[in-house]
């Protein structure tokens, strides 16, 4: 019986033993925890996980590269983001001049040419009555086609939305 126990032992110390190498055999000292993995791996896209689109200016990693996590593998250009921040420069500066136009008002020759546009509208305008008015009898008389009296109530027309837009 003591053989058999002796036995009984033997072969536990043993599985005890090789499960212990088992266990610990995939793992070195500096990787616990990790898999050491070997093989190809053949890519032929790859979606990089940049916070924008623009164009790569410079790769850092060719294909079979080690690489780490967290390491830089692309570069994009910089010259679409520069253009960028110059429009949006170019916005704010807009909106400043709008800014202190709308608390100051326009310039004093802006108001002159505004109210100048608007007597040469009026002027326009009358001038624009006037000859389909003229048309207009000439047509009551069948003197003249209507086309001529609708070609200046046209013009007249076009003439009192140019007025509109100079007020």
């Amino acid at each position: 019986m003591n053989k058999k126990i002796l036995i009984v032992v033997v072969i536990c110390a043993l599985i005890a033993g090789l499960a212990l190498a088992y266990w610990r055999w995939p793992y070195s000292d500096d990787q616990q925890g990790q898999w050491k993995l070997y093989g190809n791996m053949d890519i032929r896209e790859v979606d990089l996980g940049f916070g924008v689109d623009g164009p790569i200016a410079q790769v850092l990693a060719e294909e079979g590269d080690r690489v780490e996590a967290g390491q830089t593998l692309a570069i994009l250009e910089r010259e679409p983001f520069l253009d960028a921040v110059q429009s949006a420069e170019a916005a704010l500066r807009l909106a400043e001049a709008r800014r202190i136009e709308g608390v100051h008002g326009p310039r004093p020759q802006e108001i002159e040419r505004a109210r100048a546009a608007v007597q040469g509208a009026e002027a326009t305008l009358a001038n624009a009555a006037l000859i389909h008015s003229r048309r207009q009898r000439l047509v009551d008389e069948r003197a003249a086609s209507e086309e001529v009296a609708n070609t200046t109530k046209a013009d007249r027309i076009v003439a009192e939305a140019n007025l509109k837009k100079a007020r």
